[in-house]
């Protein structure tokens, strides 16, 4: 099953789920929390197509870039440690990547993580180096799908 959101202002509503927990025959709703908000997008750069999905959580956000085959690839995951952006300090923790696309994947995730000042995991399968072109287009796109939700 692929899910796939175009940006339509219907899709981007915030939705809101309540928990409950039974007691006997009685329910009482305990809290109420928001969907994580999903977003795809396909970005046409040099030739190339590349899958950008982004799942964002109140905490922070995964991002997955693909090429072809939608797979989970390397892995990265940084995390802003500074509440203040001026000053912001990131942690960068390298799930081993694949030479080619170690610094793309590496600068994405702490980007996102000191630009939403949360926890960012960002998971990069391609099939071949990216471009400093391609790169800058998919950051871009990412950037404005995490502010822009």
């Amino acid at each position: 099953m692929t899910l796939q959101n175009n940006n339509n202002d219907d899709n981007q509503s915030d939705i809101s789920a309540t928990r409950t927990i039974a007691e006997g025959t009685n329910t009482t709703p305990t809290t109420t929390a928001a969907t994580p908000k999903f977003l795809r997008k396909i970005v046409d750069v040099t030739n190339r197509r590349f899958i950008v999905q982004t799942l964002q959580f109140d905490n922070g956000n995964f991002v997955s870039i693909t090429e072809g085959n939608e797979k989970i690839g390397s892995m990265v995951v940084s995390l802003s440690t500074s509440s203040m952006p001026a000053a912001t300090a990131v942690t960068t923790t390298v799930i081993p990547t694949t030479r080619n696309e170690s610094l793309f994947i590496k600068l994405t995730a702490e980007k996102i993580s000191s630009t939403t000042q949360g926890i960012a995991i960002v998971s990069v399968n391609v099939k071949s180096e990216i471009d400093i072109n391609s790169a800058k287009a998919i950051t871009n796109q990412i950037t404005e799908m995490i502010r822009n939700v």
